[in-house]
């Protein structure tokens, strides 16, 4: 028999504890970050280094941020803060630390391309952009992004190796 006293306080337990992904940021904060990101001042398309480094605080959230967070019309001013945040070393290694949190798959094509051009490259983006490569629909957005130097970053991806030290 159910005891409904217990499933109702246990239903107002639930509806009270904030709602997270599986990378521990909610909803709330997922929200917050893009209400935030509205308010960024920017340089025609892209932010100032003064806006990056407002919002290089909250890059964690960015990477949790999926496409259904923000469709693909709106996503525009992620690929530009992500733009100016690999600009700096610091964050291209957050981003080599934390590739497999990046949620949203244009962000994460945007920052595996960066970071094998740039730095840091680990395997796990190595291996990622080679399955990219496999998929018709992933390697025409990759093209789009990499652009005239498309064919060249294929090969160097297809035959990137690790050095042995």
């Amino acid at each position: 028999m159910i005891d409904f006293k217990n499933a109702i306080v246990i239903l107002i337990i639930i509806a009270l504890i904030p709602s997270c992904t599986t990378s521990g940021i909610s909803a709330t904060q997922k929200k917050d970050f893009i209400d935030f990101l509205s308010t960024l001042p920017h340089d025609s398309e892209f932010y100032p280094d003064e806006s990056i480094k407002k919002a290089a605080k909250y890059i964690d959230v960015l990477f949790s941020l999926t496409d259904k967070d923000i469709d693909y019309n709106a996503l525009y001013p992620y690929i530009a803060l992500s733009v100016g945040l690999s600009k700096h070393e610091k964050y291209r290694k957050y981003g080599a630390q934390h590739f497999s949190e990046i949620s949203h798959p244009d962000l994460k094509l945007f920052w595996g391309s960066v970071l094998f051009s740039v730095g840091p490259v680990t395997p796990e983006i190595v291996d990622y952009l080679k399955a990219v490569l496999k998929s018709e629909e992933q390697t025409s957005a990759l093209r789009l992004m990499i652009g005239p130097n498309f064919e060249k970053f294929r090969r160097q991806v297809a035959t990137f190796e690790f050095k042995a030290k």
